[in-house]
């Protein structure tokens, strides 16, 4: 066994655990999120928020995996010939990556409910910018008949049937 691979291996479960918490906190966030979405009253900002978050952590997982992966290379030869020797720490690693699979999983189910609840909420959004626009539309027109018809002299109760 070469002097720093234990370090390594190490590592690689001080990575995995990190992922593992890093993975708690994206499914918190998508338990919040969709909380938020379910709200009328919801902000533009609160949802960017929640989504600065969110991608600040895919970040960090992105991170520890390159992380991983650069480790692993390393050690990965050592782990398969002396198995025996870190039977424990491998088993662990075993544990956590059963967790970080359970995990992802599940996170993927609950982006895919809040992606729903997402575009359902934009369309409604939408809709309702729609209405304003054309609310406004229909009271400028409204507007602008109404001070054209004045300035021409008019009467509005003048009867014009003969």
């Amino acid at each position: 066994m070469a002097g720093n691979n234990g370090t390594y291996i190490n590592i690689l479960l001080n990575t995995l655990i990190r992922k593992n918490e890093c993975l708690k906190k994206i499914s918190n966030l998508e338990e919040n999120q969709e909380k938020i979405l379910s709200n009328p009253d919801l902000t533009v900002e609160e949802f960017e928020e929640m989504m600065s978050k969110k991608q600040t952590l895919i970040n960090e997982l992105e991170s520890l995996d390159k992380g991983f992966e650069t480790v692993y290379d390393r050690v990965k030869d050592e782990l398969r010939i002396n198995k025996g020797y870190y039977k424990e720490t491998i088993e662990k690693m075993q544990s956590c990556i059963v967790g970080i699979t359970e995990l992802t999983v599940k996170i993927q189910a609950m982006e895919e409910r809040n992606k729903t609840k997402a575009d359902s909420m934009f369309a409604m959004r939408r809709g309702q910018v729609k209405n304003v626009r054309v609310s406004n539309q229909t009271a400028a027109m409204y507007y602008k008949n109404m001070v054209g018809q004045h300035q021409s002299g008019q009467s509005y109760f003048l009867d014009t049937k003969n």
